[in-house]
């Protein structure tokens, strides 16, 4: 694997949820909640076909508490088969001085929900924290790379009806980022080959979450 990317690839997974939680104002009381309780085997089981054995589940021990769950694609074998041979000739392509992209690795299926450790006083300030991580996150934050300062963890956001207070899809993490009553909450879906349809589940999920969050 390229050196650059995959050390650009860990810091997305290790900043973006903090980027994305760190802005707050006075807060009523620190979030205590379980992301797992939430995304229980009836939840997933009620949007995706797997069978509870096959379901894994792993939290995490950030400030911001998170929880993903994954299951292994049938079609595995052959994927990781397509991406043997794209990374062979994007090593070939490299090497010939062409600027082409590392074809990404074909994962497990996985959602991951991350609540904000904060929950805020009232409606208006869980709102503003929103927002302004939302103009954050389109704007980016700089920093030095080899010697030179470049803009990363960029992201174009679509704001999302329906869903909640507020709502934005964030297609290049695969995210929909929630401000549902003093509550935020982030919650990733890459099942799907295409974005439009982890978004829309993404959309449902939230739909349902809001509604036990609060």
């Amino acid at each position: 694997m390229h050196t650059r990317s995959f050390f650009q690839h860990m810091l997305r997974l290790i900043i973006i949820p903090t980027f994305l939680c760190s802005v707050h104002s006075e807060s009523e009381h620190v979030n205590t909640d379980d992301p797992c309780a939430f995304l229980n085997n009836q939840l997933i089981q009620e949007f995706f076909e797997v069978d509870a054995g096959d379901i894994n589940r792993e939290s995490s021990e950030s400030s911001n508490p998170s929880c993903t769950v994954g299951w292994v694609k049938p079609n595995i074998e052959e994927l990781q088969k397509s991406h043997q041979q794209a990374m062979s000739q994007y090593m070939q392509d490299k090497m010939a001085g062409k600027d082409v992209k590392m074809p990404a690795y074909p994962g497990n299926n996985h959602v991951r929900l991350t609540i904000h450790s904060t929950v805020f006083n009232d409606k208006a300030s869980a709102e503003h924290s929103f927002n302004t991580a939302m103009q954050r996150l389109q704007k980016g934050t700089t920093m030095e790379v080899n010697g030179k300062t470049e803009t990363v963890f960029q992201y174009d956001t679509v704001p999302v009806e329906n869903v909640a207070d507020a709502a934005h899809w964030i297609e290049g993490l695969s995210q929909l980022s929630v401000q549902s009553g003093v509550r935020i909450f982030h919650l990733k879906v890459k099942v799907y080959d295409t974005a439009e349809e982890n978004r829309e589940t993404a959309e449902k999920i939230a739909q349902k979450l809001a509604l036990t969050l609060n």
